[in-house]
């Protein structure tokens, strides 16, 4: 980057300093999902949450 940045996670700070702060947040490009991550609606039904965290190679 060519100039410095300000961001903040935050949204209560950002709120304070929209004019010289970027508001950074899940579905931000910079924050992409790993590509482990499906929607829930393709799990296998017959699997449990801790079947499919046994799973990941993570």
């Amino acid at each position: 980057m060519e100039q410095r940045l300000r961001v903040t996670t935050d949204p209560a700070y950002y709120e304070q300093n929209a004019e010289s702060v970027e508001l950074w947040s899940p579905g931000n490009p910079l924050f992409q999902a790993p590509e482990f991550l499906r929607p829930a609606d393709e799990w296998p039904p017959d699997k449990t949450l801790g079947d499919v965290l046994d799973s990941l190679d993570i």
